[in-house]
Formats: C-alpha cells, structure tokens, sequence
C-alpha cells in the first residue's frame, strides 16, 4: 500500500480518475458475488406476478363498491310515495280597480 492510499495496481492505472475504471470495477465485484452464490450472471427471467399483488386486491375493491353501490341504492329508494300537498289556490288582491293606472299617473305628474 502506497502512502496515498491506493495499492500498487489503482496507483499504476492513473486512480480512480475515470468513471470506467469505477464502474468496471463495481462489474467485476458484482460478477465474483454472482459466482460465489451460485447465481447466474446476466439478466434473470421474468418472474411470475403474485395474484395478491395483482387482481386480487382489485377484486376486492370491485366488490366492496359494489356492496356500497347496492346498499346506498336501496337506502335512497322511496319506501312509498308521499302525495304531494294540494297547491294552493291565488288569492285575488285586495288593491282596489284601477290603481295601477293611479300609480303610473302619479310617478309620470311632474312636481
């Protein structure tokens, strides 16, 4: 190890200056790991989705609305009509003949 920090075979090659030297170096450990454990090296196969991340909690919800949905349905359905209340007959006014004609006649007179 040199005084720097770095042993013989970093020091000989430059250091850790360029960027392919680290990530070279990150694929070789990366490689002896995947040796070491047995696993193969290179992208794996796609694996197969799990129904419980999937559908199943979609079912779940689809079903639970759909229980909500019936539930508000038949709590809003009127049990039975309620008759509308008579309307009201108009009441004639109680302005005597002719008030209108007073009234225009009164706002029109200059003061």
């Amino acid at each position: 190890m040199k005084k720097d920090g770095l042993d013989e075979r970093t020091a000989r090659n430059g250091g850790w200056t360029r960027v392919e030297d680290y990530i070279l170096a990150l694929a070789r450990r990366r490689t002896a790991r995947h040796q070491r454990e047995g696993r193969p090296i290179g992208r794996m196969g796609p694996e197969t989705p799990q129904p419980t991340l999937g559908a199943i909690p979609f079912l779940v919800m689809m079903a639970a609305f759909a229980v909500l949905f019936v539930g508000i349905a038949i709590l809003a359905w009127p049990v039975h009509e309620q008759p509308h209340p008579p309307k009201a007959e108009r009441e004639a006014g109680t302005a005597p003949p002719g008030w209108l004609e007073n009234a225009e006649q009164e706002m029109n007179r200059p003061k």
